[in-house]
């Protein structure tokens, strides 16, 4: 477990990491705090529809069985997280519309050509 701790606390700090440098990477200055109002205000907005999704697709899995089912309940987690995880994949789709210089200026320039 405490490997698993671990793995998942590295990926989700590289997330975190990667997704607000490039928040950052092409704005000026003077617009900094606006994009760090809009960053943080996005990251709240995708955790409470991360939770709000999860909700909706345990309850469709336990699908009217009583929370005293220790079984329904159990495996209707494990499907609800398996929905979330392929729905996480998919919208990491988003990132392929990257290009290839994005986030240069963060990167001091060293981005190689293609």
């Amino acid at each position: 477990i405490v490997a698993q701790v671990f793995v998942y606390g590295f990926f989700t700090s590289l997330q975190y990491t990667s997704m607000n440098t490039l928040a950052y990477a092409d704005i000026g200055a003077s617009q900094t705090s606006s994009a760090s109002t809009i960053a943080s205000t996005m990251q709240q907005i995708s955790f409470s529809f991360g939770l709000a999704l999860a909700s909706l697709a345990t309850s469709f899995y336990l699908d009217g069985r009583p929370q005293s089912d220790h079984d329904a309940v159990t495996t209707a987690l494990h499907h609800g997280f398996l929905t979330l995880a392929a729905i996480t994949f998919v919208s990491s789709a988003s990132f392929w519309a990257l290009r290839r210089d994005d986030g240069e200026s963060v990167s001091r320039g060293t981005a190689q050509a293609a």
